[in-house]
């Protein structure tokens, strides 16, 4: 895959509690990863994921994923992509409440069909 960033870092200005900061990531298939003409449409599927246990009871995400399509942000995004498309995602951070210097840590995993995800480092600092 193609995709235009190889981590996402968020907070080059400090992030407070209730701070939402988001990326853009833009995702495309290389002529080599399926064969294929260009015309067949093939599954992709993004997840952002959180690391801090400290966040898993939460009632909102603290990293998600949208379609440029979609304003609502979810733990996981799915698209239809064909060879020489481009799948725009927003990747958003909602800071939860924690101490000051501290590191929230997560992945996106994207994936294509059956193929073996790529994972990309998530960080937040606080």
């Amino acid at each position: 895959m193609d995709i235009n960033r190889t981590n996402i870092m968020f907070g080059r200005s400090t992030l407070f509690p209730g701070s939402i900061e988001e990326v853009d990531i833009s995702i495309g298939l290389k002529d080599e990863i399926i064969e294929d003409n260009g015309s067949n449409p093939f599954m992709l599927r993004v997840i952002a994921k959180c690391n801090n246990a400290e966040f898993n009871d939460l009632d909102e995400y603290v990293f998600s994923v949208r379609s440029n399509e979609r304003f609502e942000y979810f733990e996981e995004v799915r698209f239809k992509i064909r060879k020489r498309e481009r799948a725009q995602v927003k990747v958003a951070v909602k800071i939860p409440p924690v101490r000051e210097n501290y590191t929230i840590e997560g992945f996106l995993e994207i994936q294509l069909e059956s193929l073996q995800p790529v994972c990309l480092p998530i960080f937040a600092k606080c």
